[in-house]
């Protein structure tokens, strides 16, 4: 596990018959050219529509707001007239009828203002402008009454939680770009059906699975460490000049360490261990950038080499709340002749960062072996309070 933790062994919409109509504007000056990405790595062949409130944005002449088909690298561009009734944004990219992706743009005034008198939007401006696996997720945790349209009042109310974020988008990218095709079908005919039953625990395409279930298979292990590693690497660099340099002191005030379990007269050893000393401040020097547009926290840390690793998490700008969370999914550790041994586990701090850019919050680390021979299971965990301070 990475060096903060313990050392241990619905539809879019797009079908619907009402429409936000708008006037068509009368020259150039009237309208916003808003450009960006649908990807997961870049999609091709995908088509962008803007709705206002849930319902499909119209001009006058009754055409969609929608752009042509995404080019090579993912790239959209449309145009919105600037008169275009007050309302909150969502992008909708479709390519076939199986990916459906989603991201909350903003309110209308809020794609004004981005634009200003140069009349263009970019990611530069909004990163919403987007369309991506995380954005997906996000819209699909924002949907609190699940109809595949997220309000005002359910953006309001939404506050993120990377560790449920990151999971859906994986499982999104493993059905776009890893071939897991059986994620789609049944009651998830889309990815954006599947985001949301990701998040909530629902059964996944044809594979029987819930999430937890699709995580807790070792098969899947290199893809979900793969796709995180990409997002975090991906993040690094688009926020590369907002780190900020802290100081991480956290204290275990609480352990679990069980006895060993073996079998075969010894032959055969299940446990799991720490190094740690309860009550004994641990010290860790890091940085971290955020981004508010994204509800994003990134942090920078020194693995195990020196080199710098990364962990992404939530951030809330409205109440200074921060969750970061990583998951080691479970996987082969090691193949002792005939024993197969799996470790996994993951780590999670909450927190809220003051006026002064101080945090303070609790973690608690959990990481557990098993093996081929039985069911056992050998779970350590340490939890307690940490404080990071900016240096």
């Amino acid at each position: 596990m990475f060096a903060l933790s313990a050392c241990g062994g619905g539809d879019s919409g797009s079908g619907s018959s009402n429409t936000a109509t708008v006037s068509t504007p009368s020259a150039g000056s009237n309208v916003v050219t808003l450009s960006g990405q649908v990807t997961d790595g870049p999609i091709a062949g995908a088509k962008v529509c803007l709705f206002s409130n849930g319902v499909q944005a119209n001009n006058a002449a009754g055409d969609a707001i929608c752009s042509s088909q995404t080019d090579a690298q993912g790239n959209y561009v449309l145009t919105i007239p600037r008169n275009l009734a007050s309302g909150l944004l969502t992008l909708m990219a479709a390519k076939g009828t199986d990916i459906q992706l989603a991201s909350t743009l903003g309110t209308v005034a809020q794609v004004l203002s981005a634009a200003g008198s140069a009349g263009t939007v970019t990611p530069a401006q909004l990163t919403s402008a987007n369309v991506t696996h995380i954005t997906t997720a996000n819209f699909a945790l924002a949907d609190l009454d699940h109809d595949g349209k997220v309000s005002q009042a359910e953006l309001d109310a939404y506050s993120p939680d990377f560790s449920v974020v990151q999971r859906a988008a994986t499982i999104l990218q493993a059905y776009i770009d890893g071939g897991q095709t059986s994620l789609i079908g049944g009651a998830t005919s889309n990815t954006l059906v599947l985001a949301s039953a990701v998040v909530q625990s629902k059964p996944l395409g044809t594979t029987g699975m819930t999430a937890d279930d699709w995580f807790n298979d070792p098969s899947n292990a290199a893809r979900i460490r793969a796709a995180n590693e990409a997002l975090s690497t991906s993040l690094a660099s688009d926020m590369a000049g907002k780190f900020v340099d802290y100081r991480l002191t956290k204290t275990v005030t609480q352990q679990t360490i069980p006895a060993p379990i073996s079998v075969n007269g010894g032959a055969a050893t299940l446990y799991c261990s720490s190094d740690r000393t309860l009550n004994k401040p641990i010290y860790i020097d890091i940085s971290i950038a955020f981004d508010a547009a994204r509800n994003i926290a990134l942090v920078r840390y020194p693995d195990d080499n020196g080199q710098p690793a990364y962990l992404t998490g939530s951030y809330n700008a409205k109440n200074g709340a921060i969750n970061l969370y990583e998951l080691q999914p479970k996987g082969i550790s090691s193949v002792q002749g005939s024993v197969t041994f799996y470790e996994e586990g993951y780590n999670k701090h909450v927190g809220t960062i003051d006026a002064t850019g101080a945090i303070a919050g609790t973690f608690e680390e959990k990481w557990a072996e098993t093996w081929s021979l039985d069911a056992s299971r050998q779970e350590c965990s340490e939890s307690g309070p940490f404080t990071i301070a900016k240096k």
